[in-house]
């Protein structure tokens, strides 16, 4: 296919399969790394979301003060 010694190419049809094939190779492992990565982007995502949603939620502590004297002070 190809000779280190002096440079040259012997069989170009074949070191071009090689080449093409050692190619293939690395798009399958990119292929799992994006896919990881739009996995890991969603999670986060997801996690966001949910912060967010427990920041909106409503807080009890606005009830302890009634809670805690135990009857209504306007109504009796």
């Amino acid at each position: 296919m190809y000779n280190p010694v002096n440079m040259q190419v012997d069989d170009a049809d074949r070191l071009h399969k090689l080449d093409l094939r050692n190619k293939n190779k690395k798009i399958r492992y990119e292929v799992k790394y994006d896919f990881e990565k739009n996995t890991r982007n969603e999670f986060l995502a997801e996690q966001d979301r949910i912060e967010q949603m427990k920041m909106q939620k409503c807080s009890g502590l606005r009830f302890k003060e009634e809670t805690e004297r135990g009857f209504d002070i306007l109504s009796g």
